[in-house]
């Protein structure tokens, strides 16, 4: 089938449209009797000078593509009562709508703020988020009454929009692996279908078992893969026959019970050998359905075999499995991620994050990872970046996955407990502690209360800034120290060095760590370039652990990563394997086998 854009590309910014050639109209009608009934599309939409893209949309609706975001602007109310298109190859943050003459993101006129201080960040009010529905061709962006019009219907996406009807051919990272993620899944069935809202992002609704499901990808070279996939199976549905195809392979497949259908693990599904090609074909099919559904797929990921890498990745070398829930204004539920106040905040600028997970329930007990980020606004030459604000924090997501635990983003307040601040905590030069400490407090103690946390099962987890936190604010005094179970510092270490906060000396931080009490503390920092060497932030921990002659159980490990840069969690990797058993085991949870 020929498409008016090549497919495979990403809209982009300023591309002028494609003439309307006879070639191309025969193509696009084709599409559209495909996708709709011409009682629902009318006419092809309009197009707009150099902002328009050919995406099939009802009379009267001009479509353009700006960034990350798709816009559809509206006159007036469409015939229909929801706004129809083909579905896209991209995971949907947020679907809102907005007057169209109101920029989304309106400049605010504020006064400067006192060092390092922020504001929250300006999220679309719950009142203009609208409901996205799909099937396995369309989607459906729900349009209320309370719309006014015109209004501009803004998709928000977790990457450069991108419309690939004929598939899109997915090819290796620098790591050699190849990502196969479900929004590139072109299905073909009743049921089977592509679920682009993050704490979704699945490949699901998998009841009929002659419904398939497939991905294009292309090899440079022969060689052998190991075929992993992250799937999902709901409690009591595991034990479903499918089978992955390519070309000539084919591997069998026994469906593994996670718990959930949102709760994601990486199975080992089989070994398959390939020759150098430019679009192999990978096939999952059903061969017997055991219960209600068969699974959810997330992604699935071939990983050469036989590839020794001598040195340590970049973040950039290997794709992410897990994503950031975006920030929602939207009320609490699982598998969304808000900003939160104590009943009481000091200030409308202080404010903390929770992140629901996807098999959240209110009668439910739940751990908790309570995070605090890394110093910013920071960026290095490796290009490694951190905000160092509160709703940027990535380790505690990455290392929990999405199911299973509470993730609580605490925040740094400024010595009057006014901001939040994106470095250090307090004002200088003093950076007295207080005001934090008191909001960590109350904040843990909230989210218990609240959202189903579990008192027991409590973990602090810090990046950087946040890893000398764990110890420097976490064993502050008696009463934090009583709050939590475990700790994960990556990347420094309370102790090893001055810092600019009083009290930041080796002796202080002895003092600190006779309030830990045995607590195991998982320790990490990032790999060093030359091959076999050993990290010496790593060493010097263990030296001055060891001469302070502290109680407690501590495991140091890698990250295999060279980046000073969290998002190294959101990847799988043998680190982040071993750092979410060691959880399992903290929090007493049932071991977390995954196969990447």
């Amino acid at each position: 089938m020929n498409i008016p854009l090549p497919p495979s590309q990403p809209w982009k910014v300023g591309q002028r449209p494609l003439q309307a050639s006879p070639r191309v109209c025969s193509a696009r009608l084709r599409l559209l009797a495909l996708v709709f009934s011409a009682a629902v599309l009318g006419q092809p939409a309009a197009t707009v000078a150099d902002e328009a893209w050919l995406l099939p949309t009802p009379a009267g609706v001009a479509c353009r593509a700006v960034g990350n975001r798709v816009e559809f602007d509206m006159l007036a109310p469409p015939a229909e009562p929801g706004l129809t298109f083909p579905r896209l190859n991209n995971v949907v943050l947020q679907v809102s709508w907005e007057p169209r003459e109101e920029p989304l993101h309106a400049a605010e006129a504020v006064a400067p703020l006192e060092h390092s201080a922020y504001r929250p960040p300006q999220l679309v009010p719950a009142e203009r988020l609208l409901s996205l529905s799909q099937t396995p061709q369309t989607w459906t962006i729900g349009l209320p009454n309370a719309i006014t019009y015109p209004a501009r219907i803004v998709l928000e996406l977790a990457s450069a929009p991108l419309f690939a009807p004929q598939g899109h051919v997915c090819t290796a990272a620098s790591d050699g692996s190849i990502t196969l993620p479900a929004r590139h899944a072109l299905v073909d069935g009743e049921k089977l279908q592509f679920e682009p809202l993050p704490h979704k992002n699945t490949v699901g609704y998998w009841v009929n078992e002659a419904d398939t499901a497939e991905w294009f990808f292309s090899t440079e070279t022969a060689g052998t893969w190991d075929v992993h996939v992250l799937q999902g199976c709901g409690r009591g549905q595991g034990g479903s026959r499918v089978r992955f195809t390519i070309g000539e392979a084919t591997l069998a497949y026994d469906v593994a019970e996670t718990g959930h259908f949102q709760n994601f693990r990486w199975q080992h599904a089989g070994t398959v050998e390939l020759p150098p090609g430019e679009r192999h074909v990978l096939e999952v099919a059903c061969l017997e359905k055991q219960r209600a559904a068969v699974m959810d797929i997330r992604q699935i990921r071939l990983v050469p075999k036989s590839r020794p890498r001598a040195t340590p990745l970049t973040i950039s070398d290997t794709e992410p499995d897990v994503l950031l829930p975006p920030l929602t204004s939207a009320a609490a539920a699982a598998g969304r991620r808000v900003i939160m106040r104590l009943p009481e905040p000091p200030s409308q600028h202080v404010y903390h994050t929770v992140s629901l997970p996807t098999d959240w329930r209110p009668d439910g007990r739940f751990p908790v990872l309570a995070e605090w980020a890394g110093n910013g606004p920071f960026r290095s030459a490796a290009g490694d970046t951190n905000s160092g604000r509160v709703e940027d924090a990535a380790l505690a997501q990455g290392l929990a996955g999405t199911d299973g635990a509470i993730v609580l983003g605490l925040p740094y307040l400024d010595g009057a407990g006014h901001h939040n601040v994106s470095m250090w905590w307090g004002t200088p030069p003093t950076h007295d502690a207080a005001a934090t400490l008191a909001y960590a407090k109350a904040a843990i103690r909230d989210v218990c209360k609240r959202w189903g946390g579990d008192t027991e099962r409590v973990v602090l987890v810090g990046f950087s800034r946040g890893a000398i936190a764990c110890n420097a604010l976490g064993l502050a005094d008696d009463e934090i120290a009583g709050l939590w179970q475990a700790a994960v510092c990556f990347s420094h270490y309370d102790g090893l060095r001055a810092w600019p906060f009083e009290g930041s000396s080796a002796a202080a931080a002895r003092t600190r760590l006779g309030r830990l009490h045995g607590k195991p503390q998982l320790i990490m920092a990032e790999s060093v370039g030359e091959p076999g060497a050993a990290s010496p932030a790593l060493a010097a921990t263990r030296t001055f652990l060891s001469e302070a002659g502290v109680e407690g159980e501590f495991r140091f490990r890698e990250t295999g990563f060279l980046n000073h840069d969290d998002d190294w969690a959101l990847r799988p990797g043998p680190a982040r394997r071993e750092a979410r058993r060691w959880l399992s085991e903290v929090l007493r949870q049932p071991p977390r086998e995954e196969s990447l």
